[in-house]
Formats: structure tokens, sequence, C-alpha cells
């Protein structure tokens, strides 16, 4: 996502709509994060060489946010993880944020997905989605992460799982799709 004098820009998505929270130039950083309802670039869709989603998620491969449980109770586990309409809710939270970033990226451009959740309705099911309802959508590969890093492939082609027993890190999942 890196490339000199990049634009990097982070909105919100307040009730109201997206606001952007930060912008800034840089001669070594380059990133998107898009909220949803952000439909400002340029005036209109796919503005972007890269968009990185960093989707909502249960947390629950996240070795710090599980940590939390020792304090709420692990009785709570259950109705802040587990909850049907939460997880409604945030399934469909992490399809908008996909697909309007997706609109974002131009032709040729690229869209980091990830989460920190074990759990493939967040993840593949997600990814699967798009690539189903957006014929311009394809998984490619990573690079030299896949391969490289003690990860392993995910159940759709191209996308990467960490798990903490092999990477000793939290959960983590990543695709990488790209606008064609």
């Amino acid at each position: 996502l890196l490339h000199a004098g990049a634009l990097v820009r982070a909105p919100d998505a307040p009730p109201t709509g997206s606001q952007p929270i930060a912008e800034a130039r840089s001669s070594s950083t380059a990133a998107l994060c898009v909220g949803g309802g952000d439909r400002h670039v340029d005036g209109g869709y796919g503005g972007y060489d890269r968009v990185l989603v960093d989707a909502e998620c249960t947390h629950d491969g996240s070795v710090k946010h599980l940590a939390k449980f020792a304090a709420w109770g692990w009785e709570t586990f259950e109705a802040r993880v587990l909850d049907a309409a939460r997880l409604t809710n945030l399934e469909a939270l992490q399809r908008s944020l996909l697909s309007n970033g997706f609109e974002q990226l131009r032709p040729g451009g690229e869209l980091v997905y990830s989460t920190c959740s074990f759990a493939r309705r967040q993840n593949e099911d997600i990814v699967r989605w798009l690539l189903e309802r957006e014929p311009r959508a394809a998984c490619v590969p990573i690079g030299p992460l896949a391969g490289a890093a003690p990860c392993r492939p995910g159940g759709v082609e191209h996308t990467v799982r960490f798990e903490p027993c092999s990477s000793r890190t939290s959960a983590l999942f990543i695709a990488k799709v790209c606008r064609r």
C-alpha cells in the first residue's frame, strides 16, 4: 500500500454520513481507510490505487480482545460475541465496507480486506459475496507473504489466514482483491 507522495485519507462513518477524520500527504506512506457511505473520491467512484478495509468484526481471534473477558466474565462471551442479531448486523456492515471500498478503486487498483476473526462468515463468505456480485473483482495473490510468513491458505483462492498457534499472533484473515 505504500508509494511516495501518496494521499492518506481516513474517513469516518458517523450516523449522518461519512466525513474525513484525517487527510495528509506523505513522501513514504499511502493508505485509504473507507468507512460506510464515503463516496466522494474526486467527485465520484474509482479514484484510488489502493484501499484498505480493516473491517469491524467479532474480534474472536484477537488475543488482546479476548483477554478483556477476564474482567468482563466469560459468561458474557456468548452475548457479546455470538448474539445472532449482532452477527447479522456485523456481516451487513462488512459487506457494505467491502463493497464501498471496492467502488473507490480505479481499474487495476487493489483492495486489502482483513479481520481478526476466525469466522468464515466474516471472512471468506464476505469476500465470496463480493466476487459473486461484482464481475470486475478478482482475488489476487498477496505476493511474498504467501509461503514466506507463518500463515495458511484461506477458503477462497489467494486468501490467507494467520492462526495464533502457528503465527504467534492473533488470528488474522487477509484477502487482496483487484478491480479489473
